[in-house]
């Protein structure tokens, strides 16, 4: 239910800050990502933990002008984490699977460096939904373990990132984009149980995605001129 709460809340936003607008310049992305992240051991004689994943997105702004753009997003996420090698002892001992999707806003800056790249930063808030299948796998330190199998839905909550960005204008408003990760503070649950968590990941991700602004019009030779784009 809230989900459907704040798509309808980001359109109304939406087609508010954007009636002054240009008429027909549309942004829409598509992306994949993929990030893998190695948490050193908190005391000697533990394992490390390891965090894979990957997920699909889908956004649809409006540009307000060659530098402003606002939107709506979402996308689906899985992510595994895997307990390593320690002490010439079997890895893999606990394995949980993590299943996401998230629905949100965002507002984006752009600066042009030429006619064809760019630069951006994306500010963006989502909600997200998650669930989690984890798996205790048998080893032999300290004790012997049994495998076991759980599986459940848990709290939803709020994502609010910083992304830095660069882009590149192929033809005709088509173009690719990419990041490596950027910074994010989650909320999850609430009340007396909410957890809260800031995040550095640079260099630990990586986003690939493709665009199409459509109502797109040829750049003159001076791409951070308000007039130079979008016509």
């Amino acid at each position: 239910m809230k989900p459907i709460i704040l798509l309808a809340s980001s359109v109304m936003l939406l087609s508010t800050v954007t009636s002054y607008a240009q008429k027909n310049t549309w942004i829409v992305d598509a992306g994949a990502n993929v990030n893998h992240q190695t948490i050193p051991s908190y005391s000697s004689g533990y394992p490390s933990l390891s965090l894979s994943g990957a997920g699909l997105n889908i956004a649809i702004g409006r540009q307000l002008s060659n530098h402003f753009a606002v939107g709506i997003l979402g996308g689906y996420g899985s992510q595994q984490q895997l307990i390593g090698d320690y002490s010439g002892i079997s890895s893999h001992v606990y394995k949980a699977t993590f299943n996401t999707w998230n629905i949100g806003v965002y507002g984006r800056y752009t600066y042009w460096l030429n006619k064809h790249l760019y630069l951006y930063s994306q500010l963006s808030a989502t909600h997200h939904d998650y669930s989690v299948k984890s798996e205790l796998l048998q080893y032999n330190y300290p004790v012997v373990y049994q495998p076991y199998f759980t599986s459940g839905t848990q709290p939803d909550g709020l994502d609010v990132t910083l992304l830095p960005a660069v882009g590149v204008n192929l033809i005709k408003g088509y173009g690719i984009h990419a990041d490596v990760g950027g910074l994010s503070y989650t909320r999850t649950g609430g009340g007396g149980n909410a957890v809260n968590g800031v995040n550095l990941n640079i260099g630990q991700s990586f986003h690939f995605g493709l665009h199409k602004i459509i109502g797109w019009k040829k750049m003159n030779s001076t791409p951070n001129d308000p007039n130079a784009m979008l016509k």
